[in-house]
């Protein structure tokens, strides 16, 4: 029997040990409720940018990511958390014109 580590990838956890383990787990939730609106398993990658700006838009101080990225607006945390979230495995992109993203 495999167990979990074995599963997941090794950074998998690591959004939510962030000092933006907060933001991870409330887009987390944001980006789960927009998957259960929809018929696939894919959402179009603007889509969940949009749900996340709309997030982030409250949002007034700066995000700063582990490189010392600082991301100041809402659309660039909004990447940044997703961009955080694929490269830890929660997200995948789909192939294809519309960069849809899988969970």
């Amino acid at each position: 029997m495999k167990n979990l580590f074995q599963i997941l990838p090794e950074d998998f956890f690591k959004p939510l040990c962030s000092k933006y383990k907060k933001e991870y787990v409330d887009c987390i939730g944001l980006i789960f409720h927009t998957f259960k609106s929809e018929i696939s398993y894919g959402v179009d990658r603007e889509v969940v940018l949009a749900v996340l700006e709309e997030y982030f838009t409250s949002m007034t101080q700066d995000m700063i990511l582990d490189d010392n990225e600082v991301l100041q607006d809402a659309r660039s945390k909004a990447n940044g958390v997703i961009k955080g979230l694929k490269d830890a495995g929660w997200l995948e992109y789909e192939p294809g014109e519309n960069h849809s993203i899988q969970v």
